[in-house]
């Protein structure tokens, strides 16, 4: 794949975190994708990461089915998923399991190929302290 070019410099987007509230900022990912709004430095923090990662791939199907788009898709979540302890989100399908089976596949190489610099952070468990990735931190697909 060639390398991608971005629209948007000297201005970063930053995804917030918040779990439920991703649902909400999906759709803003989605438009500005459609709209051919590409930034060149993109953030996310927890459930933001997600959207960070997605964005930068330009994949315009994970956005939409990551936090809205289940489809009858029982994985994913929803009430049976929140009532056997996974939780509305079901984030362990949704962050590798959808990835892993093909249900949601990740466009690594459109993801590289995006000259955009990005950083996702997620909070540690144990300490509380913040973890931040870049893509440098992101070598090779992960299978």
């Amino acid at each position: 794949m060639e390398g991608l070019e971005n629209n948007v410099r000297d201005c970063a987007l930053v995804f917030e975190g918040g779990g439920y509230r991703a649902s909400y900022t999906a759709g803003i990912a989605r438009v500005l994708l459609e709209q051919g709004i590409s930034f060149d430095y993109v953030c996310g923090v927890s459930a933001g990461a997600s959207h960070a990662v997605d964005y930068v791939s330009r994949d315009l199907r994970r956005t939409r089915m990551a936090f809205l788009g289940y489809d009858g898709a029982e994985k994913t979540g929803g009430v049976r998923s929140l009532l056997s302890g996974k939780g509305y989100f079901n984030a362990d399908y949704l962050y590798e399991g959808a990835m892993l089976d093909g249900f949601m596949p990740f466009d690594w190489d459109a993801f590289v190929a995006n000259p955009a610099r990005i950083r996702i952070q997620a909070f540690e468990r144990d300490t509380g302290r913040t973890v931040t990735w870049t893509k440098d931190d992101m070598p090779r697909r992960w299978t």
